[in-house]
């Protein structure tokens, strides 16, 4: 959704994704595909995954 200020509200359609290099920490939760939401159990969680 936007923001209270249409006009200028920018976002990841203007500025496109994050750069990886960028992201600090790790998730923990991961809801994929949107399309399984809501009232889906289709998540996974990654405390199990220590790859990095």
């Amino acid at each position: 959704g936007m923001g209270d200020n249409r006009i200028g509200s920018a976002d990841s359609r203007l500025w496109g994704p994050v750069p990886e290099d960028n992201i600090i920490g790790r998730p923990i939760i991961r809801f994929m595909p949107p399309s399984f939401l809501p009232g889906n159990a289709s998540y996974t969680t990654d405390s199990h995954n220590n790859s990095q």
